[in-house]
């Protein structure tokens, strides 16, 4: 999903505000002219540790979001350490790739 940076900390106006495919009178019709500043990361569950190693995080991480596993719809997220998340990529490809070599599909 991407990355977590110290610009994801930052505000600004949301992408629309800006979009030259509005008009003026769109953006007031709508109340877009009246948009408060917000921060990427005020839209995302923050974790402080690491998923594969649980040490705590630093900026720049790894954040993905995902199904929970358990209903449609529901998201759950993963942080990760840039090495944590290199390892558990690897290892899962390494896993999908045993799976395929069994031809069971």
């Amino acid at each position: 999903m991407g990355l977590v940076t110290e610009e994801s900390f930052e505000y600004k106006l949301p992408g629309y505000v800006t979009d030259p495919d509005w008009s003026e009178e769109e953006k007031r019709q709508y109340g877009l002219d009246e948009c408060e500043k917000h921060a990427d990361i005020e839209a995302i569950e923050l974790h402080d540790r690491c998923f594969v190693c649980g040490k705590p995080l630093w900026v720049p991480y790894v954040f993905w979001r995902g199904s929970d596993g358990n209903t449609e719809g529901e998201a759950k997220v993963i942080s990760m350490h840039e090495g944590c998340a290199r390892s558990l990529g690897k290892k899962i490809t390494r896993d999908a790739d045993k799976i395929l070599s069994m031809n069971l599909f």
